[in-house]
């Protein structure tokens, strides 16, 4: 246990092997020839003959070794920039309108790192991940993975054992509340209520 983290012994087995590595080349049309550590986790080996020598140094500077992760699909509902609905969000108490649900991939991403040590953190592996669309978290470290973590299992903590709970109660007394009358109504100057 590391401050407020703490592995779930047993959930993840024991993960830490890494397949072994190898080489990566770039073969310029001059003859100058570079190469780098290939991790044996990486997706592709960017090896590449008959590069122009004039683009050398840019290709090395370009090479990232990654290794995406899949993400888990959510399903979203997407608030309609309409004018119309924008008037009755304004007017209306509670959360604006909505006009189309989807699902959308969350929380994928991938492990990379640069081949070409530039002094910045991403020549050790990080992590980027894609929290939604366009929404990215980037450069994570082992720690700040070990952060997330806690914060997901504590947000579906409450959503499992506090919201889950006080929603299934709603319901329940909505549908007692709704099985023997709803919504009523009356006419403009009438007296009372139905």
């Amino acid at each position: 246990m590391t401050g407020n983290r703490t592995r779930r012994e047993g959930k993840c087995g024991d993960r830490t092997a890494v397949e072994p590595g190898g080489s990566w080349t770039l073969t310029a049309t001059d003859g100058w020839v570079v190469s780098g550590y290939l991790p044996g986790w990486a997706d592709q080996d960017p090896s590449e003959a008959d590069v122009p020598a004039e683009e050398l140094s840019a290709r090395l500077a370009e090479i990232c070794h990654y290794q995406d992760f899949p993400g888990q699909r959510l399903r979203f509902t997407v608030v309609s920039d309409n004018p119309a609905f924008s008037v009755l969000s304004d007017l209306l108490p509670g959360p604006p309108p909505c006009t189309e649900s989807d699902e959308i991939e969350a929380f994928l991403g991938g492990i990379v790192c640069r081949a070409l040590d530039d002094g910045s953190a991403s020549h050790a592996p990080t992590v980027n991940m894609d929290i939604l669309p366009g929404y990215v978290m980037d450069a994570l470290t082992p720690d700040d993975l070990a952060d997330l973590a806690v914060k997901l299992r504590a947000q579906a903590d409450r959503i499992e054992c506090d919201i889950r709970p006080k929603l299934i109660a709603a319901r329940e007394d909505w549908t007692t509340q709704h099985q023997h009358r709803g919504p009523f109504f009356s006419s403009p100057g009438a007296s009372g209520s139905a």
